[in-house]
């Protein structure tokens, strides 16, 4: 039984996307590139302090990307964690992290953009949140999604020290462009404007479309943290990934984890039910919030939920996904609510489905 009565609700959301703010400094002289904006950092911080103040609420589960080093044009060091939770534009989100998580069960699954969040780094800047790698409790499996990713899941093969994907390297070049032109493109704006994607080298094609795009040269070279690489060595380090994903076993074939993520991880839902049997199921990483139940007939018996956190980045809705199971009818509820930043609260309208 909940401490604050016989129903407890869970609260997932994911895709904040903190980053270290750099083109929101005074002197910077580009387009902007970071993901969150001071606007959404504070609406993501009222929010914060909507949680902590609901007593009905027990559980938060910050579902990945919550913080963002991947975001940075190539010729300059991109952040580390610490220069984020630093930064000024943060500082809100930070504090009322902190304080929400001293109060109430705070637990991180890293997503790709920050995949080496370490428990140590936790501990010292919010050392009441748990990190795990994923959430399964009464019926509910959530984790960010990107590892059924081709571009996004973490790589020890091509990367055995870092395990950094081909994405972290799309998305280092998208904020290129966008720090020079204002261009707003990311990884899955280059995976649905290439045609024939499956059939035509859809791994490095998407590589070369965001290269292109940002005029830059295969002699250029990404600024690291440790060692600096060339474009031309980034396609050399992932040139054979799609035979070596299908050749390691994981969920999803190469051909449906390249579309699956412009495709709302569909597939992995069905395979995660099918082979799993999970009846609630919650990812975030596409953006695009959703919520959906299945199957849309009467027939089959196999009914599951999938929903999508969404972002609070990138002028997207500010969503994020409710659960509460109820001990008098024994349903277990899933609502996708959007936040209401000129009132700060939810929205009253929200779409919900509920399974026995």
């Amino acid at each position: 039984m909940s401490k604050f009565g016989t129903e407890m609700k869970r609260i997932f959301v994911s895709d904040v996307h903190m980053g270290a703010g750099k083109s929101f400094q005074a002197g910077y002289t580009g387009h902007v590139y970071d993901w969150l904006s001071p606007d959404e950092a504070l609406a993501f911080a009222d929010f914060l302090i909507y949680l902590n103040n609901n007593p009905q609420i027990e559980e938060i589960i910050l579902l990945g990307d919550i913080m963002d080093n991947w975001v940075c044009p190539v010729d300059i060091n991109p952040p580390t964690f610490e220069e984020i939770v630093a930064a000024e534009i943060n500082n809100e989100v930070v504090t009322n992290l902190k304080t929400l998580s001293e109060n109430k069960k705070t637990l991180y699954i890293p997503g790709n953009h920050d995949m080496s969040v370490t428990e140590d780094f936790l501990q010292a800047n919010f050392k009441n949140i748990v990190i795990q790698n994923e959430y399964n409790q009464e019926d509910i499996f959530a984790s960010h999604g990107s590892e059924y990713s081709i571009f996004c899941a973490a790589d020890p093969v091509n990367d055995v020290t870092g395990r950094l994907p081909i994405g972290y390297y799309i998305s280092r070049v998208a904020a290129t462009n966008a720090a020079r032109t204002g261009s707003k493109n990311n990884l899955r704006d280059y995976i649905k404007a290439l045609e024939k994607l499956v059939s035509e080298k859809p791994i490095l094609g998407v590589l070369d479309a965001a290269v292109a795009e940002a005029h830059l040269a295969d002699d250029t070279n990404i600024i690291m943290n440790n060692k600096d690489i060339s474009v031309k060595e980034v396609k050399e380090r992932y040139v054979n990934l799609h035979s070596q994903w299908d050749e390691s076993g994981n969920l999803l074939s190469a051909n449906a984890a390249t579309v699956d993520e412009i495709n709302q991880l569909w597939t992995a839902v069905w395979e995660l039910n099918n082979q799993k049997g999970y009846k609630i199921i919650i990812f975030g990483h596409t953006h695009d919030s959703c919520l959906d139940k299945f199957p849309k007939n009467e027939i089959e018996e196999n009914i599951y939920i999938y929903a999508n956190t969404g972002a609070w980045c990138m002028g997207n809705s500010f969503t994020f996904v409710e659960t509460e199971k109820s001990d008098e009818n024994g349903k277990h509820y899933v609502r996708l609510k959007t936040w209401d930043g000129e009132k700060r609260k939810p929205a009253d309208n929200y779409q919900e489905e509920s399974i026995d």
